[in-house]
């Protein structure tokens, strides 16, 4: 995993919960708005295949997997 996928992923963790994703605030960061930064951030848990992370990689994919269910979840 390289550094730009593991800030996506960690942005999202941190910010999201909070109402934190905005255009203004990705733009600059990530050169994406918020449906791009949310699709990116959905095909990266998708993709990668935990066997072949490191374990902290592993760990904030996961992570980032259980948040993905819970909002799914909580959206209905």
């Amino acid at each position: 995993m390289d550094h730009f996928d593991r800030d996506i992923l960690k942005y999202m963790l941190l910010w999201d919960p909070h109402g934190g994703l905005c255009d203004e605030g990705l733009y600059p960061e990530f050169g994406m708005n918020v449906h791009q930064f949310r699709r990116r951030f959905a095909d990266l848990i998708a993709t990668y295949e935990l066997g072949v992370l490191k374990p902290a990689d592993r760990d904030l994919v996961e992570t980032a997997r259980r948040y993905h269910r819970y909002c799914r979840i909580k959206r209905g």
